[in-house]
């Protein structure tokens, strides 16, 4: 069946049975999730709710990224307790990302400091808590060669492109 967000959300009664008879669902997914980012609303506890209940779950919303990194935190906290098990953790994880942003820039305005830039940035995602495992991936490693070569054509930018999203903690 279909239902809105704010049908469920307004039903206490409701999210009260749903929790009670623990129905199995095989995919939720639900529009307009930014709608769930304060964890003291009712809309979230549907999340959590639903979280526990599907086997797969899908968020959409047109302005996730809008959000500051708590909601941001909320909603994936929901898709993957276990990936993100605090803010803490998340905001560890998701730093990685800042640099890795920063590189891909950097090849695309293909500046004459570019490559010295770059791995620079690179070499700080390398000095992160969590870097070391991230330095021992192909793709990283790849995109270190890359930088480290300074030619940043098209076909290599379009490459770095794509390692960053492999790279990217919340690409997986």
């Amino acid at each position: 069946g279909i239902v809105t967000l704010e049908s469920i959300r307004s039903a206490q009664p409701l999210l009260t049975r749903l929790s009670e008879l623990s129905p199995s669902f095989d995919l939720v997914i639900v529009d307009e999730a930014h709608n769930m980012r304060n964890r003291t609303t009712n809309s979230f506890r549907v999340g959590e709710l639903f979280a526990t209940l599907a086997e797969n779950l899908i968020y959409l919303s047109a302005t996730p990224l809008n959000l500051g990194r708590s909601d941001l935190f909320n909603l994936v906290s929901t898709l993957d307790p276990g990936g993100f098990p605090d803010f803490g953790v998340f905001h560890d994880q998701l730093e990685p990302n800042r640099f890795l942003n920063e590189v891909l820039s950097l090849t695309r305005r293909n500046t004459p400091d570019a490559a010295e830039r770059a791995s620079e940035h690179l070499a700080k995602i390398e000095r992160l808590p969590q870097g070391s495992g991230i330095a021992q991936r192909p793709s990283f490693k790849r995109l270190r060669q890359i930088v480290a070569d300074g030619r940043f054509t098209s076909d290599r930018v379009a490459e770095v492109r794509r390692l960053t999203a492999e790279l990217n903690s919340l690409g997986e």
